[in-house]
């Protein structure tokens, strides 16, 4: 892969599917790593990606729109740097995983608290994977 797709968020690897999205919410698994909640689902995706993502931040937490674009964009960059631990496993695993994170905290978080969260979803995702996988 090259240094320039390496940290690239394709289209593809984004969730928009308001069908999975819903299936996601209705049968997929969950756990909370304050002020973020991950549920994902691993099911068959329409494109030959291992992992497609959505990233969610409720009105009535964060009021202006101004803020829940901030905290998404910082949201989708961490993701986008540290999403090789989750790929790695689901294309190990031959997973196709459908991944929300819900970000549910009252207060902004600086990005250094928010990376820290993300990258413990992301490994606490990969144990949980793997031990599915046996």
């Amino acid at each position: 892969m090259a240094d320039n797709q390496k940290f690239s968020f394709r289209k593809e690897e984004r969730l928009c599917s308001k069908k999975l999205i819903d299936l996601v919410f209705k049968e997929g698994r969950s756990f909370h790593s304050f002020p973020f909640k991950a549920l994902w689902k691993t099911t068959p995706l329409p494109m030959p990606v291992p992992v497609q993502v959505a990233f969610m931040i409720p009105k009535r937490n964060v009021k202006r729109a101004v803020d829940r674009n901030r905290v998404r964009r910082q949201m989708r960059e961490i993701y986008r740097h540290h999403r090789h631990l989750l790929t790695e496993t689901c294309t190990l695993t031959n997973n196709q995983v459908v991944l929300v994170v819900v970000y549910n905290g009252k207060n902004h978080l600086s990005f250094a608290e928010m990376e820290s969260k993300i990258i413990l979803i992301l490994h606490r995702l990969v144990e949980t994977l793997q031990a599915d996988d046996q």
